[in-house]
């Protein structure tokens, strides 16, 4: 009896490319499917389905923990877009859309022109309206849109803000509120930090939020609370590398402690 191969795990041929063998050949070994080396392709093909599916989960992991990781992103939607996987396509697309925000217009139009001959007529007319200033985390997004990075609810984008004793729902971006905080009279700088620190997990690439929490980890010389989310997220795509290490140095000398 054939041993059960699990369906994360892919043949690795003699020239380190991931493709599959047919049906009843045999390969010379097996890897698991992030330990793959990188392929030529920027679109994948195997020849079974379950592999197929096997490298999508691993790009799913990728952009999860860096979500700026483009060449994931074009990869997952061309990959999707040639399986006919209409509905999750539109979700990548909306996934790249919101990592670019107003930037990448000519990647978003090329890729746009490639797939939205196969995109229901809304999905294509959703994607046209926001080619030129694309989308923020603020936009309220279509109903079931399968979106991967987003962890707002479909058609919602609200904030929930507490500040003393009292919850508020906010329909704006994590950053936009953070920094009303900073500013109010009186500031609430410890809300706004753990404003800032949740929109950091979650796109540690954005420089925005990457300035402003660093200038309040200064400010208010929080040498803790700096260390646990810089080892935190040390081992992602982190923007604004070395201003990280120049506040690392500020809040260690003593004299900015």
């Amino acid at each position: 009896m054939d041993a059960i191969r699990p369906s994360n795990v892919l043949p690795l041929n003699r020239h380190g490319d991931a493709l599959a063998a047919d049906a009843g050949e045999t390969t010379p070994f097996e890897v698991e499917a992030s330990l793959l080396p990188e392929t030529h392709r920027l679109a994948p093909r195997f020849r079974r389905a379950e592999w197929d599916n096997a490298y999508l989960d691993y790009m799913q992991r990728r952009l999860r923990r860096n979500p700026r990781d483009l060449k994931s992103h074009v990869r997952r939607i061309l990959m999707l877009h040639g399986q006919g996987r209409n509905r999750e396509c539109f979700g990548a697309m909306l996934d790249l859309f919101l990592v670019l925000g107003e930037g990448g217009k000519a990647l978003r139009r090329n890729l746009v022109r490639k797939v939205e001959a196969d995109l229901t007529p809304s999905q294509r007319v959703f994607l046209n309206d926001h080619l030129d200033k694309g989308l923020t985390a603020s936009a309220p997004l279509p109903e079931d849109a399968g979106v991967l990075l987003s962890n707002a609810l479909s058609g919602t984008t609200n904030v929930v803000v507490q500040k003393k004793g009292e919850e508020k729902s906010v329909e704006e971006d994590p950053l936009e509120v953070a920094r009303q905080l900073i500013a109010g009279e009186p500031p609430d700088e410890g809300t706004a930090q753990a404003l800032l620190e949740g929109a950091l997990r979650q796109d540690p690439g954005r420089e925005e939020v990457c300035r402003e929490l660093l200038a309040l980890y200064r400010r208010n010389h929080l040498k803790d609370a700096f260390r646990c989310t810089y080892a935190a997220l040390m081992g992602r795509r982190l923007a604004l590398p070395r201003l990280w290490r120049e506040t690392e140095e500020y809040l260690t000398d003593t004299k900015g402690i």
